[in-house]
């Protein structure tokens, strides 16, 4: 897997990430607490998707606070505030393989740690 990446003077930001399965297109702008932007992918056999909106919000922006992003041994990612649509919410995504793209990194939601805040 190769990952490329781009910063703007704007504070946009560009980046790519080539798999064995498929390469992904980002690019985005944080403005405020909300990322904006465009996804896209490549498959293997070179077939390009349409642009999808991509839209979120950013977390954990302070190593050390309540609501900083920790990462566990085992790669699962504790997300102690995420907050969608003005609605907030606790949860742990666990890192996961794809034996069909065995460089690509996935994490899947753990429901039983799913919290609304």
């Amino acid at each position: 897997m190769a990952l490329g990446y781009a910063f703007y003077g704007d504070g946009s930001f560009s980046a790519t990430i080539d798999g064995s399965i498929l390469a992904d297109f980002y690019s985005f702008k944080i403005n405020g607490n909300a990322a904006q932007g465009t996804y896209m992918f490549v498959d293997s056999k070179n077939n390009v998707s349409d642009q999808y909106p991509m839209t979120g919000m950013k977390f954990g922006s302070d190593i050390g606070s309540n609501n900083a992003v920790s990462v566990g041994n085992t790669l699962s990612l504790s997300v102690p505030l995420a907050v969608y649509n003005g609605s907030k919410y606790g949860f742990v995504l666990n890192y996961v393989s794809i034996p069909t793209d065995p460089t690509g990194y996935y994490w899947k939601m753990d429901l039983n740690t799913f919290t609304v805040k």
